[in-house]
């Protein structure tokens, strides 16, 4: 499983140039997504808003959307889900998130990705390894000793794993609370997401 994305593929019986209003107009994006944005979705433009759920009104959301391709392609960053008015994300890496549409018997299907979670903080990041100890073994078969070490060290840095000295090697273990804890977040993103296209389908499908 990848640590850095998160895939939903639904099929939703409208038209094509129907899911794609529902998806590249603003207002009806905020109307299934709930959100209330400031303005119309373009290409490098940043548009702004708050979450439209009843007693989170105070949350503020920020799309930066990238690339418009109609009726087939549409991104945007954001930083994902913020929950706390009281934190600054601006500083922040953001995901970005892409929806792709395709001709489909009976409608159209969506591609909805969100990526870029690795690089989000411990803190807040979503399942970032998703292995046992025991799974290490089919993991690293057939990968060089430089990049393993370079892999465990980028994780090292972000507190999924540590290692001690035992002699001259370095013994590497996984940080399992700091995983349950990015697994949690993780699961919450994907359950958003999958609440988000089933209200979208019913937006659609009318």
């Amino acid at each position: 499983m990848s640590t850095d994305r998160i895939e939903k593929r639904v099929m939703l019986r409208a038209p094509r140039a129907r899911v794609w209003r529902a998806i590249s107009d603003a207002k009806e994006f905020g109307t299934w997504f709930r959100i209330t944005l400031d303005g119309a979705f373009a290409a490098g433009k940043t548009v702004r808003g708050r979450v439209a759920i009843p007693g989170h009104e105070h949350l503020k959301v920020e799309m930066q959307v990238e690339r418009i391709e109609p009726e087939r392609y549409f991104s945007y960053r954001w930083h994902p889900y913020p929950k706390d008015p009281a934190i600054d994300y601006s500083a922040e890496p953001m995901t970005l998130v892409e929806f792709t549409l395709e001709e489909a018997e009976g409608g159209t299907a969506l591609t909805i990705v969100e990526s870029g979670f690795d690089r989000i903080p411990l803190a807040r990041r979503a399942e970032a390894f998703r292995m046992n100890t025991e799974g290490w073994g089919g993991q690293i078969k057939g990968v060089t000793r430089q990049a393993i070490t370079k892999h465990l060290n980028t994780l090292g840095n972000v507190g999924l794993v540590r290692h001690a000295r035992r002699g001259r090697e370095r013994v590497w273990e996984l940080e399992r609370k700091r995983l349950e804890k990015a697994r949690a977040y993780l699961d919450q993103v994907a359950a958003q997401w999958d609440a988000a296209a089933l209200r979208l389908k019913a937006f659609v499908e009318v």
